[in-house]
């Protein structure tokens, strides 16, 4: 179970690992820390409800930022599925990362820490390093079938997908899982 209740209970441990990393951070304005690395900005924000964060709610986080800016969303509950699509479809996977600590649906019994997107490079390494000194394991979010980096999304199933496990429809371009592993290309119709 995490040891935490709200994510706000990180803030000390988490502004003294970055300082220690030589990150200059700051209490930002309409958000949780913003962290400067070199030319970079990332905005550390939080969201403390345990219900999940849909998609609405994404769109509107991210549109209160400047496009260039790094995003790190850090809830107690999840994210739904569309979330992950959203980032995918938008192209934005490569600055934004959303780490979910609670359930991951309805339907889970223990907590299950997760992180997608942008999970590379010294400031999510130490948020994740400021939860796990916590008792908080976080995995990152991979392909349904082998555990590789996600690039895609299948259209019939959801399933999240690497770039060896999806297929585009000749037709009407749409991703799905790869003829190896499910019959989604099969099933789809255009």
């Amino acid at each position: 179970m995490p040891t935490i209740r709200r994510i706000t209970d990180i803030e000390r441990p988490l502004v003294e690992a970055l300082e220690k990393r030589g990150r200059s951070v700051e209490k930002a304005m309409g958000a949780f820390l913003r962290v400067s690395v070199g030319e970079k900005i990332y905005v550390i924000d939080n969201k403390d409800h345990s219900g999940p964060v849909m998609l609405s709610n994404l769109r509107g986080w991210i549109d209160s930022f400047d496009r260039g800016d790094h995003l790190i969303l850090l809830t107690m509950g999840f994210f739904h599925p569309r979330c992950y699509q959203y980032l995918i479809d938008e192209k934005i996977l490569s600055r934004i990362a959303l780490i979910g600590i609670g359930l991951r649906d309805f339907y889970d019994e223990e907590a299950k820490a997760t992180a997608f997107g942008e999970v590379e490079g010294g400031v999510f390494d130490a948020v994740v390093s400021v939860l796990g000194d916590r008792g908080i394991d976080v995995d990152v979010v991979t392909c349904k079938y082998c555990g590789g980096r996600v690039v895609a999304y299948c259209s019939s199933c959801g399933a999240l997908l690497c770039k060896s496990h999806f297929i585009q429809c000749p037709l009407c371009k749409a991703t799905l899982c790869h003829t190896d592993v499910s019959d989604c290309y099969y099933k789809h119709e255009c």
